[in-house]
């Protein structure tokens, strides 16, 4: 279950780029990276942030010398399921045995913008409100749903470093704790149309 939260932008907000690069080149095809687990989710949520529809996943594997088998395939089975989930396919991968321990996944998530609509954080303004959502699971139809239904996404941010709280801050929004979590920035008057798509949700503030 998700449970987003809405807040509202009450001051100036710097806007920095998103987290894809988009190649304009023949099909307009998004790229984006994240090795924070789940890795694979957090690259289609990544995709998610500029609009575009994820369709192909990388997962590079970096494994450590004295990690049992058992290991890697728990982190290999956990790609596979969220690749399940978001509907991408993993097509290709790598394996670096390295002298360190643990298993890290590095994933790329490739898709196409299949929308006009220009999400960036350049878009953000004042009184603009901030939805929250969970982020452990793909939110590709959620997201879909916003853009086919007329939501006005002026920016969407996925979180998954932890730093949550950073996060909002840049927005001018206080925040308890620090945490993950996916950001809509939508006007403030279809704020609680995106947490009805996005999940249950506690409308906090103005918003």
């Amino acid at each position: 279950m998700n449970i987003s939260k809405a807040y509202e932008i009450t001051g100036k907000y710097i806007p920095e780029e998103g987290g894809c690069l988009i190649f304009e080149s023949g099909k307009r095809t998004a790229v984006t990276t994240s090795s924070d687990a789940p890795a694979v989710i957090n690259a289609v949520n990544g995709l998610l942030t500029c609009g575009a529809v994820p369709k192909y996943v990388s997962a590079a594997f970096t494994v450590g010398k004295d990690v049992e088998e058992k290991a890697l395939e728990a982190v290999a089975k956990e790609a596979a399921q969220g690749a399940e989930k978001a509907g991408v396919e993993i097509t290709c991968g790598d394996v670096k045995m390295t002298d360190g321990s643990g298993v890290t996944l590095c994933a790329t998530g490739i898709g196409f913008l299949k929308y006009s609509t220009d999400i960036s954080p350049r878009n953000i303004r004042t009184g603009d409100a901030v939805v929250v959502a969970d982020n452990a699971a793909p939110l590709c139809d959620e997201v879909r749903k916003m853009l086919r239904t007329g939501v006005e996404l002026h920016a969407m941010i996925n979180v998954t470093d932890g730093r949550l709280k950073e996060a909002l801050g840049k927005l001018g929004i206080s925040a308890a704790a620090d945490g993950n979590g996916f950001i809509a920035v939508v006007p403030k008057a279809q704020a609680k149309e995106a947490v009805r798509i996005l999940g249950d949700a506690e409308i906090i503030g103005n918003a």
